[in-house]
């Protein structure tokens, strides 16, 4: 397991942090629980199996988090104390994302993840790339969090601001995690190894 940074002190991004903790301990367990097989196992073509709904994760923390370190440099200066403000379409957008709501997303080309990712390096790359998440948690509590906007990797037409794009990556995570959960309790969910 990586060393976990130092909580953020800004109480919006602390409990995200905790949120966090609990995402990267469920993806652990996630990993523990199942084999290879069962991991890599899809209902039908074109459904995702568990490995490439952490894939998919990953592939969207890879296009995020460039922009929230970004965004937390530019925002240098700034009063870090200031209360979380989402705007109304972010919240709107967040809310989507939400674990178990009905509306479903398209999902962006860059999005998507490998046809046959490997679990091993595919859990490993989440477990790194979620504690970076942890580490620009801090870095953004010294700055204001709603005062730089970054643009959504899938459409410029839709910005974020620091705390929306953390909570936005912190929820979608919990959304899929679910997805992840709800394979293992498929009818023909593999019970062992596939020879």
């Amino acid at each position: 397991m990586l060393e976990r940074p130092p909580k953020p002190s800004h109480p919006h991004l602390k409990l995200l942090y905790h949120e966090t903790i609990e995402i990267l301990e469920e993806a652990a367990a996630i990993r523990l629980r199942h084999s290879d097989a069962q991991l890599t196992w899809s209902p039908k073509p074109g459904q995702w199996s568990i490995v490439q709904c952490i894939g998919h994760l990953n592939a969207t923390a890879d296009l995020y988090l460039p922009r929230i370190r970004a965004a937390t440099a530019r925002a240098a200066g700034s009063p870090p104390d200031a209360p979380y403000r989402p705007s109304l379409i972010a919240r709107k957008f967040i809310d989507a994302l939400r674990p178990g709501t009905r509306f479903k997303l398209k999902t962006f080309a860059a999005f998507q993840p490998e046809s046959q990712p490997d679990p091993a390096t595919t859990f490993e790359a989440f477990q790194t790339k979620y504690t970076t998440l942890l580490a620009l948690m801090g870095e953004a509590s010294e700055v204001n969090i709603n005062r730089e906007k970054m643009a959504s990797p899938a459409t410029k037409l839709l910005r974020f601001s620091l705390g929306e794009a953390i909570e936005l990556l912190v929820v979608h995570a919990k959304r899929h995690l679910l997805q992840a959960n709800r394979l293992s309790e498929h009818p023909a969910f593999p019970a062992e190894e596939i020879a």
